[in-house]
């Protein structure tokens, strides 16, 4: 299958799960930009192959150039919104067939509207690291400046003072905002502090979903989570291969628990790593994402509750400079105009 991918311009975790599990279960993934692990078409050719595509996926975040399906017939159109709100960030430009999205909330599920659906991230294959001692009995790696929940379970782990705890950063990102790159920053410290733990915590960020979530499994320690408040197909089992709580009462009450039954730990643990395996590796999404998105673009009518009216190319100038600074450009040229115009005084005056 040939699939065409209009990508954002800077790495995304959800836009690198789809593509890496579309590509490994072995179709033509080509995008819109060389990023999370997508290789770029010439735009010129983009209309060409749009046209031919057995799909088109629209995703999210910066630098998606919707204005490069301006023109193509091919309804075959589907939309990945991996934003960390749980508003739709959804094109309103163009006709699409189905919007799969990240941040679902529980209480936005309507059976009766059927082209949205969960999308969240899965296990990339860099989760993955070689097995070490687990001397290392609690982790919560994390920036605690995204969520005051972090800092409530961060502060709670440190009063414990015990050396065998780690609760932290190591100052690695994934991702730089100030110097945006195409794919993933390695961070080994913080992969390696995963790897340690018998227990690791995962507390939101700036959405429910966070690679977090999906990483400790893949490190085989014990997933111990906030509820998220999102829709998770297949989801972790509370007890079974995770530990979820909802309040600093019930995370304290379970993890003296759970510290107390090290055996249980060892058995969450390896249930929440089988159960990554069979339901959350980037093979597995992407082979979720297509049991309802090629339905979803061979039936009639599209998914109008996102659409406003058809893609328009932005004007040169916003394409150039930007559409934040379009307003102060014209006015400033405004202000030149009127300066270049302006009457010449009289002769008489500059006697």
């Amino acid at each position: 299958m040939k699939i065409l991918y209009i990508n954002c311009v800077a790495y995304d975790y959800l836009t690198a799960t789809l593509i890496e599990g579309l590509t490994e279960l072995g179709h033509e993934v080509v995008c819109a930009r060389n990023s999370n692990n997508g290789k770029a078409l010439r735009e010129s050719d983009i209309p060409r192959v749009a046209e031919a595509a057995d799909l088109i996926i629209i995703g999210s975040n910066s630098g998606v150039d919707y204005h490069l399906l301006e023109g193509v017939n091919n309804p075959r159109i589907v939309a990945v919104d991996g934003s960390d709100h749980a508003a739709f960030e959804v094109p309103a430009i163009t006709r699409i067939k189905a919007v799969f999205k990240r941040e679902l909330c529980e209480a936005d599920k309507n059976p009766a509207d059927n082209c949205v659906y969960p999308l969240p991230f899965a296990a990339e294959q860099r989760y993955f690291t070689k097995s070490t001692t687990k001397d290392l009995l609690v982790s919560f790696v994390a920036n605690m400046d995204t969520n005051p929940l972090r800092h409530s379970v961060h502060t709670r782990l440190l009063n414990r003072t015990d050396s065998a705890i780690f609760s932290g950063s190591t100052n690695e990102r994934t991702y730089s905002v100030t110097a945006p790159r195409s794919n993933a920053i390695e961070t080994p410290t913080y992969r390696q502090l995963l790897a340690r733990s018998r227990i690791s915590v995962s507390v939101p960020g700036a959405g429910y979903d966070c690679a977090r979530y999906w990483e400790i499994p893949a490190a085989k320690a014990m997933l111990f989570t906030y509820t998220p408040d999102i829709v998770i197909p297949n989801p972790f089992t509370d007890g079974i291969n995770c530990v979820t709580f909802s309040s600093m009462s019930e995370f304290e009450e379970k993890l003296d628990h759970y510290l107390s039954h090290p055996a249980r730990i060892t058995e969450i643990a390896e249930a929440g790593y089988d159960h990554l395996l069979a339901h959350h590796t980037t093979a597995r999404r992407a082979a979720y994402f297509l049991d309802l998105a090629l339905p979803a673009v061979n039936r009639t009518g599209f998914c109008e509750r996102f659409y406003t009216g058809d893609i328009k190319r932005p004007p040169f100038l916003v394409r150039v400079i930007g559409r934040r600074n379009v307003r102060r450009v014209r006015s400033l040229a405004k202000t030149a105009l009127r300066t270049c115009l302006k009457p010449l005084p009289r002769l008489d005056t500059l006697r």
